[in-house]
């Protein structure tokens, strides 16, 4: 393996020429001599591999305006997008590759958290309230509206102040009978230090068999990314084994490349 330092050609190149690939390892650009032969590439955890982190991707993909600001800091040895998807890989997915609303974090730092003092939703106003506390009165916040059962997403960024105390907001026309869930964190556009973001409240969750098959019903019709053949073939047929007990893990799960 060679390693190539300060070169303003290769810094930070990502691919394949010829017979060499290049690729960085903590902002320190590396190459090495492409394999002739590659032996098993589908074995088992190979497979599983890919498929997590092609699933990572995805929905990295999805946050794409997000993690320039909540990961711009979080590792000082990777960009912010690769912190996101190393997040994303180890934390945010279930043993099949989905996504766990739950376990995302679309931001990591070092700001106070934020913390809501009073939640209200009355279709289609979203109402948030918070005490300024111990913050400093500069930070904004961001907001960012998951719709787990479309596989989309809204951000909007440094909207309030922490002095306001209060956001309202509506929810989009097409997305209010959807699974939303709503992630908040603060930004300070001085320094861009952010807080660890959090989920303020889950909109829409399905809390009967009805609502989870409506839920699952409405995900059908947005299965338009390509998959893996496996994946793709290994999720219809839960997607059409009615009998069986939903599982909380596929409810509105997402399309991954």
């Amino acid at each position: 393996m060679a390693t190539t330092l300060h070169n303003p050609v290769t810094t930070k190149f990502h691919g394949l020429i010829g017979g060499i690939i290049y690729y960085v390892v903590h902002n320190q650009q590396r190459m090495r001599s492409r394999p002739s032969q590659v032996r098993n590439p589908r074995s088992t955890a190979q497979t599983a591999h890919r498929t997590r982190f092609a699933a990572a991707n995805s929905v990295a993909a999805l946050f794409n305006k997000v993690y320039p600001i909540g990961y711009r800091h979080a590792d000082q040895h990777l960009d912010p997008r690769s912190a996101f998807v190393k997040h994303i890989y180890h934390s945010a997915l279930n043993a099949d590759a989905m996504l766990n609303p739950g376990h995302l974090a679309i931001s990591k730092g070092s700001l106070q958290f934020f913390i809501p003092t009073n939640v209200s939703y009355e279709n289609p106003r979203l109402t948030l309230r918070w005490s300024f506390s111990h913050g400093n009165s500069s930070d904004r916040l961001c907001v960012c509206l998951y719709n787990h059962t479309r596989f989309a997403s809204r951000f909007l960024p440094d909207i309030v102040s922490r002095g306001e105390r209060r956001l309202s907001l509506s929810i989009p026309d097409d997305w209010r009978d959807d699974h939303i869930f709503v992630y908040c964190f603060w930004h300070n556009p001085d320094s861009n230090a952010v807080s660890t973001s959090v989920v303020a409240t889950e909109l829409n969750s399905p809390d009967n068999p009805d609502s989870a098959e409506r839920d699952l019903s409405l995900h059908r019709l947005h299965i338009s990314i390509r998959w893996k053949s496996y994946f793709r073939k290994r999720f219809i047929q839960a997607l059409q084994q009615p009998q069986q007990p939903l599982d909380s893990a596929l409810l509105g799960a997402p399309p991954y490349t």
